[in-house]
């Protein structure tokens, strides 16, 4: 797979073909690197002018204390613990458990992997469960309010992974999308 998102053109440099350029460049690199297919970020409509067309859906979903009070029989048990650069183990985990998705971005090498974690200001977390063992991890933003990207063993830890994120973070609110 090969990730093309948040392509644009400067308002005061629109109507010039740059956009054209830079779609037309990574279709190029895509193709070099005989990628099967390639996913979109960003405003997604405006890549139907290059060929490209809906193949899944994305979820973004708002959740606040009433949604958990009534989907949840229980508090979670998952605490967070943050991933430093150092902790080599930590991220490998996270490495394994994103490329074991069927379907994600080649992040190949580990240190590549943590970039994209931390970009744009993110912190990646690890999700214990109460035996101390990883069972997911997440980005998420400064304020905590949303998530990025956030992946688990099994839906079920997933569902408790964010719902423990949102009690612990004492925050109204947590925005987050499900790629599908």
């Amino acid at each position: 797979a090969f990730n093309v998102a948040c392509v644009s053109t400067h308002p005061h440099q629109r109507g010039q073909g740059i956009m054209s350029k830079l779609m037309a460049e990574s279709s190029q690199i895509a193709d070099e690197a005989k990628a099967d297919f390639t996913c979109l970020g960003g405003f997604r409509q405006r890549y139907n002018l290059f060929g490209y067309e809906k193949a899944g859906y994305c979820y973004k979903i708002l959740l606040t204390e009433d949604n958990i009070r009534h989907a949840l029989p229980h508090t979670p048990t998952i605490r967070f613990e943050g991933i430093a650069t150092h902790a080599k183990d930590r991220i490998q985990w996270a490495h394994d458990l994103y490329h074991s998705q069927p379907v994600h971005i080649d992040r190949e090498q580990i240190f590549g992997f943590y970039n994209t974690l931390v970009s744009y200001g993110q912190t990646p977390w690890l999700a214990l469960n109460e035996k101390d063992e990883p069972v997911g991890y997440l980005m998420a933003k400064p304020d905590s309010q949303t998530l990025n990207e956030q992946f688990a063993l099994t839906p079920k830890l997933l569902s408790d992974m964010v719902c423990a994120w949102f009690l612990k973070s004492l925050i109204v609110s947590l925005t987050f999308i499900l790629q599908l």
